[in-house]
């Protein structure tokens, strides 16, 4: 289809990142698993090409590997809107994105962080539900990792969104603590959870500029 446009090895003109992703990740699993978590500094997407580096150690250094990722990213991010009771017109957005279809073959990391911000948004939002209904001291921990988790992630794709992110946070947990019976205990939670979102930003990633990391 289209050969005019095709750069080889199943690369497409609009994927060029791809075999360099794919080559990164073929030089980190040749050291096995030490070299997939023991990445060097300055590795983009270090999240992307770990993740990248396990499958090519599963099932080989080939491009067609952009259908596992892409597929199972989508088909999670379905989940969620489900699981969130979201619309179907929502739904149908998603599913008939053209640049989710176009990406579905490539190995770029789209899919797998769009998959991720639909992720951090129900997990924030579960944050805001339990602190208004009173959740177990537990149910609050539980929430709080996983938003550090997430953001981790994010910040292991695009530093500069994770770190977009850290900041709004600020307004999200003021907002969501101002309201609630025990105010004191959750502007404490969300400042140590402020501070903790930070630290995640910073070691989620390989690229950031020294001058982003030293601030936070």
């Amino acid at each position: 289809i289209a050969p005019s446009l095709q750069i080889g090895d199943g690369f497409w003109f609009f994927a060029a990142d791809g075999p360099e992703y794919l080559r990164l990740a073929t030089a980190a699993a040749e050291h096995g698993f030490p070299g997939i978590f023991f990445l060097t500094d300055r590795t983009p997407s270090q999240l992307f090409v770990r993740l990248l580096a396990i499958l090519v150690t599963a099932f080989g250094e080939v491009a067609s590997l952009a259908i596992l990722i892409n597929c199972a990213a989508y088909a999670l991010t379905c989940a969620l809107l489900v699981r969130m009771r979201q619309n179907g017109v929502l739904l149908a957005a998603v599913a008939f994105s053209p640049a989710a279809m176009l990406f579905s073959l490539q190995l770029l990391k789209e899919t797998l962080f769009f998959f991720l911000i639909v992720l951090m948004i129900a997990i924030f939002r579960r944050w805001q539900e339990l602190w208004r209904c009173g959740g177990a001291p537990g149910s609050l921990l539980a929430c709080a990792a996983a938003m550090l988790a997430v953001v981790y992630a994010l910040a292991g794709i695009r530093w500069y969104f994770a770190t977009i992110v850290w900041g709004c946070s600020a307004i999200f947990l003021v907002l969501v603590s101002w309201p609630v019976r025990r105010r004191g205990l959750a502007l404490a939670a969300s400042t140590v959870l402020f501070v903790l979102l930070a630290q995640c930003v910073r070691l989620g990633s390989l690229d950031m500029p020294p001058q982003i990391a030293r601030m936070l």
